[in-house]
């Protein structure tokens, strides 16, 4: 329920970074696999052979064939990522002036972009760092989808024609420069050959047009467009949600999935003493049978 509010932007600019629910959902994960292992080891091995077999044999199977394709690309090692990056050729896009904001703004084909981008409608696609190149957490999804709007309403009238000034709309965002690869990887030479992906033409023909829009010498195949409305003024915060929210809604939900695991834990608990009862009256039972039988046998005798 965060996540989903968080990609439609209730939760303000500043509460859809899905990474700050990375520490609640690894502690689920934990537990639903804790959890797994114990119904495994209490009751489905416990129990006659029936369905809970077959389904647990069944989420083995669906397990280990989601893997397959992971221990394919692990063949060689690099995840069949090219051999040369973008920092060889765009590593001082990140000198931004000290204190200010800056941005850069990846368009094309999203085989061509360097992470997880958003689709901007048809074969473009779109992805955001700060303050130069994307760092690993680009690989996952952005969850604010819809302060992503801006951006892919800017983008979308300068294809359409309707604006000749799309950096001004891109300055208020903080970007600064918009970087269009043309492959995957930077065509350097000497270096393996990277899977062409050209960005669609009319893109390129939007972004030529623009009268604030500065296009710089071509890197290895990459594209380089200059912001010259860009001012580097800090983004209003208002309409965010404060840091120290969001640290209590990560505390929060960690409390609530230690509650529910304690919980879970009580009731196993007592399932468990539960059945030691029973069994401790079912051996006790012949016993207290013996024992009467004596007494009966004891009171005959007695008579006779």
């Amino acid at each position: 329920m965060i996540v989903w509010a968080a990609t439609e932007g209730w939760l303000g600019s500043g509460g859809g970074a899905l990474r700050l629910l990375a520490a609640p959902i690894a502690c689920a994960v934990a537990t639903e696999i804790g959890l797994g292992a114990a119904v495994v080891t209490e009751e489905v091995t416990r129990a006659r052979f029936g369905w809970r077999h077959l389904v647990s044999f069944g989420f083995v199977l669906v397990a280990l064939a989601g893997a397959l394709p992971i221990l394919g690309a692990t063949l060689r090692g690099r995840f069949d990522a090219p051999a040369t990056g973008d920092e060889a050729v765009l590593a001082w896009i990140g000198q931004a002036p000290r204190g200010e904001l800056q941005r850069v703004l990846f368009l094309g084909d999203p085989a061509a972009l360097p992470g997880t981008p958003t689709s901007l409608g048809g074969a473009v696609a779109g992805l955001v760092s700060s303050p130069g190149l994307p760092d690993f957490t680009a690989l996952f999804p952005g969850g604010n989808v819809a302060a992503f709007h801006a951006v892919l309403a800017a983008t979308r009238a300068a294809e359409s024609g309707t604006t000749v000034r799309v950096g001004v709309a891109l300055a208020d965002l903080g970007i600064r420069y918009l970087v269009v690869p043309t492959a995957s990887a930077p065509a350097l030479t000497g270096s393996a050959s990277a899977v062409v992906a050209p960005p669609p033409q009319l893109l390129l023909d939007s972004l030529t047009a623009q009268s604030d829009l500065h296009e710089l010498p071509n890197e290895a195949g990459i594209l380089i467009f200059e912001n010259t409305d860009w001012h580097g003024a800090r983004l209003a915060t208002s309409g965010g949600t404060p840091a120290a929210l969001r640290s209590l809604g990560v505390a929060a939900e960690l409390v609530v999935i230690g509650a529910l695991g304690m919980a879970e834990l009580r009731v196993r608990r007592r399932r468990h003493a539960a059945r030691h009862a029973r069994g401790t009256r079912s051996r006790a039972a012949p016993v207290e049978v013996a024992t009467a039988a004596e007494a009966e046998a004891a009171l005959v005798g007695g008579g006779t």
